[in-house]
């Protein structure tokens, strides 16, 4: 075998395998969270809506720049400083005091896609 042909197949083997491999090992998860704010959903809306006003409340979401608006892309901000992580989402549902969905990619899409959704709903105050 020749230089050329080793070096091909040292690559070829690599970009072929490494796709399979992601893509045995991606399965469909999710994780879900219930908060329980004392507050109307309309009083949470204002602040989960403001895109720039993310970085007041939300530790782990230091910047948001675009409207929540479906169909448009927003640029999302995770961390701070030379170890934070940029992507632009599209926003997939916005459903004003109540539903704001939407859906990004990181490093290789189709692999690290997520989906983030806020809904709000009523609930009754708990009798302590």
């Amino acid at each position: 075998m020749t230089v050329r042909g080793i070096l091909l197949k040292g690559v070829a083997i690599p970009v072929v395998t490494l796709p399979g491999i992601l893509f045995a090992l991606h399965k469909d998860r999710s994780v879900a969270t219930d908060v329980l704010i004392n507050r109307r959903p309309a009083d949470v809306w204002k602040v989960v809506s403001d895109s720039t006003g993310y970085r007041d409340w939300n530790p782990f979401i230091t910047n948001v720049a675009g409207n929540f608006v479906e169909g448009s892309s927003i640029r999302i901000v995770i961390g701070t400083g030379s170890g934070s992580i940029v992507f632009t989402p599209t926003v997939l549902l916005v459903r004003p005091k109540r539903d704001l969905c939407w859906r990004g990619s990181v490093w290789i899409r189709g692999i690290f896609d997520g989906e983030h959704c806020i809904h709000l709903s009523d609930v009754a105050t708990p009798a302590f």
